[in-house]
């Protein structure tokens, strides 16, 4: 072997070193807590049809996820027996599935649905934490976050936030 082949196999076995030393780096110092995916389970409570009107007074409206999601939420949510009325749909079109979560306003959730398919709602969350009513109506503004997963793959497909009002009478 010449001087310059010499020196070709001196790099390439330096640099597979430094290759194997960062892959053992990353293996050795992986978080332990993260542990292993555990896809979000599906809303027991997912319907396909609604059960009543909605009471105009909670503002069932629409939103859209540019390109990813069209669904509807109410904006004023009433609770009612611990549960938000949040009447979460995704509309039959999309190609996603979605859940939600709601956070107070420092930021903890309080609760959240499960996944929800096209063409499916889900009327209520069970809430972790209620405001207090200190008169005879108490409105908080909190956020919805709307988490958008690649069906079978569970892969993100995009969020988005949205300020509601919740009514606790």
């Amino acid at each position: 072997m010449d001087k310059g082949q010499k020196r070709i196999i001196a790099v390439l076995a330096t640099l597979l070193a430094l290759v194997l030393i960062a892959v053992l780096i990353g293996l050795l110092t992986r978080d332990p807590e993260m542990g292993e995916f555990v896809p979000p389970a599906f809303e027991e409570n997912a319907k396909t049809e609604f059960a009543a009107p909605i009471d105009a007074n909670a503002k069932y409206t629409p939103f859209n996820i540019p390109g990813e999601f069209t669904g509807a939420l109410c904006a004023n949510v009433y609770v009612e027996d611990d549960q938000a009325l949040l009447y979460f749909t995704s509309f039959e079109e999309n190609a996603v599935w979605a859940k939600a979560i709601l956070y107070n306003e420092r930021g903890k959730m309080i609760g959240e649905s499960g996944l929800i398919k096209p063409g499916e709602h889900v009327e209520s969350v069970a809430l972790s934490e209620i405001p207090k009513s200190n008169s005879t109506l108490t409105v908080k503004t909190l956020t919805v976050k709307v988490l958008l997963y690649e069906p079978d793959t569970y892969f993100s497909r995009g969020s988005c936030s949205i300020s509601i009002n919740l009514i606790v009478k």
